[in-house]
């Protein structure tokens, strides 16, 4: 497996250097700028970032069985807290408790969350966490990391005074020291000299232990990178939110469109019927106003009542053609029985029928042809 390393020489984040090992094995080293850190990872590994521990306040603490650890711990540390706490993230794991400034670890979080990588954050003084109290010293400053988890880190101009302050209060202080640079210092005279890289392969072995500072922010760049779309697919998936975002102007321009045109229809319609009409409000009430008189006035058709010539002998009935214009009905008849013909001929006046010819022929009793009635339809 693939594990980055990323140290800041000072005690600032501007610049890091960037270690790659492969299965333990160191393979790269090189300097950057912190901001182009996720162009220099690659993707299925993991980057462990050392926070400065001059940026993280650490303590000791016992979060027991507390069920707002946090709370207790802010509780019990509040007089040291120079910064209000609003501008504070604590942290707790059961044996220690974090402060870091809530600007900086939201600017860290955000920035490595655009690292396709897995990411973990931690205080550098972590690294160099053994059996004692460790003093690992560097160009610019000193980093301290005690054996209950705690530590810091300091420029060289101020070294003197925190050791007089932990001398003072651990009159026992023996720590080990150990150089990453230089065989000599001002301050701690000689000193043995370890490479980083055995702190490095025992911290990958065992970094899941510690407390993770990081925490994933979302952002839709952010997003991206922890997927693995080819740049096709990147494609599509921005065609397809642009007609996300795009749809509902095109629909609801499309929907202000056709209502302009049912207005203007509808205000075309009135105008159609009537020269008066000047303002359209409600479309149903006034059409059904002006239509009103109209609809009255037309006379209602009445249906010529030849049901009784059904009954009397509908299934020799053929045919029926109905003229209402002149109120008369041709009625063809086929095999009709004379006697069933004979009744109908004298019972039509009972109905409001009147018989006004017969075009009929009667052959063995049985009656063809034509019978025209006249009705009523005033």
């Amino acid at each position: 497996m693939i594990t980055y390393l990323a140290h800041s020489p000072t005690t600032s984040i501007e610049h890091v250097v960037l270690y790659k090992y492969e299965n333990d094995t160191l393979v790269l080293s090189e300097s950057l700028k912190f901001e182009d850190l996720a162009t220099h990872i690659t993707d299925q590994s993991q980057l462990i970032f050392f926070l400065p521990s001059s940026n993280v306040s650490s303590y000791s603490f016992d979060a027991g069985n507390e069920n707002n650890p946090e709370a207790v711990f802010i509780s019990g540390i509040e007089d040291n807290i120079v910064e209000d706490v609003s501008n504070i993230s604590v942290k707790t794991s059961p044996t220690n408790g974090l402060v870091v400034n809530k600007s900086l670890l939201d600017k860290l979080n955000k920035e490595l969350s655009h690292i396709s990588a897995n990411v973990y954050m931690y205080p550098e003084h972590l690294l160099f966490s053994g059996s004692k109290d460790t003093i690992v010293v560097k160009d610019s400053h000193i980093i301290f990391s005690h054996l209950d988890g705690t530590g810091t880190s300091i420029a060289k101009e101020y070294a003197n005074d925190y050791l007089s302050i932990l001398k003072d209060a651990t009159p026992n202080f023996s720590p080990d020291i150990f150089s990453l640079d230089s065989t000599s210092d001002s301050i701690f005279k000689d000193m043995e000299v370890k490479d980083i890289s055995i702190f490095h392969r025992g911290f990958i072995n065992n970094h899941s232990n510690n407390l993770n500072l990081f925490q994933f922010k979302y952002s839709f760049t952010s997003i991206l990178s922890k997927s693995s779309f080819t740049k096709l697919q990147l494609g599509l998936l921005a065609a397809c939110l642009s007609i996300l975002l795009i749809s509902p102007s095109i629909i609801i321009s499309n929907i202000k469109s056709n209502t302009l045109l049912y207005k203007e229809a509808t205000s075309d319609i009135f105008k159609s019927l009537s020269t008066k009409i000047t303002r359209v409000v409600e479309p149903r009430s006034q059409i059904d106003s002006l239509l009103g008189k109209g609809i009255e006035s037309v006379n209602e058709i009445k249906i010529p009542n030849i049901d009784f010539i059904y009954r009397l002998g509908g299934k020799f009935v053929s045919d029926i053609q109905i003229n209402f214009v002149t109120s008369t009905a041709n009625i063809s008849i086929d095999s009709m029985p004379s006697m069933q013909m004979s009744l109908i001929s004298n019972m039509g006046e009972s109905f409001g029928i009147e018989i006004l010819g017969q075009d009929t022929s009667d052959v063995n009793g049985l009656v063809s042809g034509v019978i025209t009635i006249k009705f009523n339809n005033a």
